[in-house]
């Protein structure tokens, strides 16, 4: 009687894992169909920008190789953060104008402190529209990007935010992400001022021993792939 109690006592919890085990099966197969439909979706949506003509060695005019790498590595040194950025002012602030294949002039790095934190999607997307708004033109707060694509339309001499990216996930602005940046911005300075979502989550580390520990054995500033994508312009119909 009792082997038999057990028996049943034994299939019961075989039965309830396995059912266990299959429905969360179910849920993998489901998040990842999800997943794949929205990468699809982005994907036809990236094939509608493309990556901006107008080439920039000056980070305040346009995205640069320097800047790329510089929010690469603050991403990288922060297991936490999804994205990084650094202003142009900062940039600028940082070391002189660099070119894909530079040198980098360890000796001329000026330090800051750099920070992950979390921040609206609302925010984020404000203050990335805040820094492209007169793109091409001159402005100190626009943000070098990793790890983010921001698809911009043009209206005029305007330049407008039209949607941003995250690996395969569209930025919503009710959610809230984890980016590495500067202190400064963290606490409310250049294309940040008077945001309140930002939360710092993390110590502060120095740039240069961020920049060093991953930039150091190569010295010289790497490839950049495009952060920046505009629409494409509508082709006229031939009448």
């Amino acid at each position: 009687m009792e082997t038999r109690n057990l028996v049943g006592v034994y299939a019961f919890f075989l039965g309830l894992l396995v059912t266990i085990a299959v429905i969360g099966s179910l849920h993998y197969i489901e998040r990842n169909s999800v997943r794949k439909v929205y990468a699809q979706e982005n994907r036809n949506v990236l094939a509608q920008y493309e990556e901006s003509k107008d080439k920039q060695d000056d980070p305040t005019k346009g995205e640069t190789a320097w800047g790329y790498q510089v929010a690469r590595v603050m991403t990288r040194y922060f297991p936490e953060a999804r994205a990084g950025m650094i202003s142009a002012a900062e940039l600028v602030s940082l070391a002189p104008n660099l070119k894909e294949g530079d040198p980098i002039p360890w000796e001329d790095i000026k330090d800051s402190e750099i920070v992950t934190v979390e921040i609206s999607g609302a925010d984020l997307i404000s203050s990335l529209a805040s820094g492209v708004k007169f793109h091409p033109r001159k402005n100190a707060n626009f943000l070098q990007v990793y790890g983010l694509k921001v698809l911009c339309v043009k209206d005029g001499e305007i330049t407008k935010v039209s949607r941003v990216l995250l690996g395969d996930e569209i930025v919503r602005p009710d959610k809230v992400y984890r980016v590495a940046m500067s202190r400064f911005m963290a606490e409310g300075g250049g294309p940040f001022i008077g945001l309140e979502s930002i939360k710092i989550v993390t110590e502060s580390a120095s740039l240069v021993q961020a920049l060093r520990k991953y930039l150091f054995p190569a010295g010289r500033v790497g490839k950049m792939e495009p952060t920046y994508l505009f629409a494409k312009p509508e082709k006229k119909s031939e009448t």
